[in-house]
């Protein structure tokens, strides 16, 4: 039943959603650009046309395997030594599918006041690039993937303790990074050096990483320690770490969020990060001629530890079903992910 009442600020319009003037279509939401995502930062995409395929691989050992010195000796009046094999092998890939997506009627689509099939876009976009993110970190952090001892072990075999642990005393964040850069170059025949390593940690190391005493002194000592902490230094990263951090090139945190539980209506699901006491070292690098650029199509050579093969690479679709009254759209990634070059990276386990 209604109640008359008098006029007032309150009581004098009928309160709606704004949709008109500088406040248009205030809302809520948080979809993430696809493109901000840190995966791009330390993935390589490798187009394909077809979605199964095979990469070359060669021999690692055999540009920098010199058994015998003498045997390499060319006499005068003498025939050339004995020429070397080089050994190679075809590795498989194979695309899969996936295809976020979202159904409204027609109804609720002219009704909205909003942009509803917009909104429900980005939804699909950002979710296609948390399933991608997912894909690569679970390929990364599978031990079975990496060579014990030589592309993995843990941060106490690496630097004699954990990170969380660390102190300007035992410097174990810097003894795990040198012996991992160290490791790096060996593995790649000097190829790939640690200015050109990207390491990617979550947010709870790169926080024990930030607030470790052993950081915190080496930034004291830093020559822009003021703007450091001001957050004006060009080479600032997250957590206040800077990158490059003891000479590694860059330092992504890989800040992607997930729910792993079901949607339950009236239920708060929890959201975790991704990665977590682990760090990854990582390469993402293309040879075209006689120069490095990850940008360039026409790459015969790659040093990227991790990549993606593209048969489709996020094609945003949307179709209106005239005779069910249907708007309907998804975000589709063909693709498959694949450990390309393991030598040029390590996993690093057991950091916190």
């Amino acid at each position: 039943m209604s109640t008359l009442v008098g006029a007032g600020p309150s009581s004098v319009h009928v309160p709606s959603f704004v949709n008109s003037g500088a406040t248009a279509q205030f809302h809520v939401e948080f979809s993430r650009n696809p493109r901000s995502f840190p995966i791009n930062r330390y993935v390589e995409i490798i187009p394909t046309n077809k979605p199964q395929g095979k990469y070359l691989r060669i021999d690692d050992e055999e540009a920098v395997r010199v058994a015998d010195i003498d045997r390499y000796r060319w006499p005068d009046r003498q025939k050339r030594p004995a020429p070397d094999d080089l050994d190679h092998e075809f590795a498989d890939f194979s695309t899969t599918r996936f295809a976020p997506g979202f159904r409204l009627g027609k109804r609720t689509v002219r009704a909205a006041d909003w942009n509803i099939v917009a909104s429900h876009s980005r939804m699909a976009a950002t979710k296609a690039m948390v399933i991608r993110t997912k894909r690569v970190l679970t390929v990364l952090t599978t031990a079975g993937n990496w060579t014990s001892g030589v592309t993995t072990d843990t941060a106490t075999n690496m630097g004699g303790g954990k990170w969380n642990a660390s102190s300007t005393a035992n410097k174990y964040i810097q003894k795990a990074i040198n012996a991992i850069a160290n490791q790096i170059v060996l593995n790649t025949n000097a190829v790939i050096h640690r200015n050109r390593i990207r390491m990617v940690m979550g947010p709870d190391v790169a926080k024990a990483v930030a607030e470790s005493p052993e950081i915190a002194a080496w930034l004291q000592n830093h020559g822009a320690t003021l703007n450091i902490l001001l957050g004006r230094h060009d080479d600032f990263s997250d957590f206040g770490i800077l990158a490059p951090l003891f000479g590694i090139g860059d330092v992504v945190v890989e800040d992607t969020p997930i729910v792993t539980d079901p949607k339950k209506v009236g239920t708060k699901a929890a959201k975790v990060f991704q990665l977590t006491d682990r760090v990854l070292f990582l390469t993402r690098e293309r040879l075209v001629g006689t120069s490095i650029d990850v940008e360039a199509g026409d790459a015969t050579i790659t040093y990227s530890t991790v990549g993606i093969f593209a048969f489709e690479d996020m094609t945003v679709e949307t179709k209106d079903e005239d005779w069910d009254r249907l708007t309907e759209g998804s975000v589709v990634d063909d693709t498959d992910v694949e450990l390309v070059a393991p030598l040029s990276g390590f996993y690093l386990s057991d950091v916190l």
